[in-house]
C-alpha cells in the first residue's frame, strides 16, 4: 500500500487573528502561516516552545512540519490575545 503525501494547511494572520484558529493536521503534514496584514509584525510561538516560526513582517510567511501526534497551543509574542491550535493526530 502506497504512503499518502503529507498535506499542507495554510494559517493565514489577519484582523489580529489566525484563521482558522484550530488547524487539524496529521502526522508528516506541513502547515505554513501567512501575515496577510497590511502593517505589522506577528509571530506563531508554540506555549511549550515546540515551535517558533519566527517574526512575520507584512506579507511574510514560514512553515513547518510535524511528526509528532500531540495537540500544541500557541500565540504571537507580539500580541498576546493572538491564539490558536495545532492538533496533529
Amino acid at each position: 500500500m502506497a504512503e499518502l503525501a503529507p498535506k499542507v494547511y495554510e494559517i493565514k494572520i489577519k484582523d489580529m487573528e489566525f484563521e482558522p484558529p484550530t488547524c487539524n493536521i496529521k502526522q508528516g503534514d506541513r502547515v505554513y502561516w501567512t501575515n496577510l496584514e497590511t502593517a505589522g509584525m506577528h509571530n506563531a510561538t508554540a506555549k511549550d516552545k515546540s515551535f517558533n516560526c519566527g517574526d512575520l513582517p507584512s506579507g511574510g510567511w514560514k512553515s513547518g512540519q510535524y511528526q509528532v501526534a500531540k495537540t500544541t497551543e500557541y500565540g504571537c509574542r507580539f500580541h498576546p490575545g493572538m491564539k490558536g491550535v495545532v492538533k496533529v493526530e
